[in-house]
């Protein structure tokens, strides 16, 4: 599978990174993952990335894509950030991600994702994120 999350903050940032080809059914899986741990292992407020930047291909099926944004999100769950870089999948999400029931903020890079993270949230701090992600890329 395409993809690796894991909590970049224990119990509050939780990290998705998607890579290479993928398809609806690694999607919905991941989505399944996600929703898990936030709920099992989450702290509130606790805050959801998704970093699209090495998707070189998505799946573009509307009707199943929303169907898997739809589902609900973990009350802890304050704001989800979706970096894209690829202009045409930012206008596929920008079509899907309206359908997921908290707020969802659709950005450019990695560190405007960490830099809204901190602004949010003061217990939070920028290098702490840029740390942490370092050493989730070293793995």
């Amino acid at each position: 599978m395409p993809t690796r999350t894991l909590w970049l903050i224990p119990n509050r940032v939780l990290f998705t990174e998607f890579y290479g080809t993928l398809n609806i059914d690694e999607l919905a899986d991941t989505n399944r993952l996600a929703r898990q741990l936030g709920t099992t292992e989450g702290l509130a407020p606790s805050y959801y990335i998704l970093d699209y930047s090495a998707t070189r291909r998505y799946p573009n099926d509307l009707l199943r894509l929303r169907s898997i944004y739809r589902q609900p999100v973990p009350h802890v769950v304050s704001a989800i950030f979706v970096v894209v870089e690829n202009l045409m999948l930012r206008g596929l999400m920008a079509l899907v991600l309206p359908f997921v029931p908290t707020q969802v903020t659709l950005l450019s890079s990695l560190t405007e994702a960490f830099e809204q993270i901190v602004n949010q949230d003061e217990a939070l701090q920028l290098e702490q994120l840029e740390q942490a992600y370092g050493a989730f890329k070293a793995v």
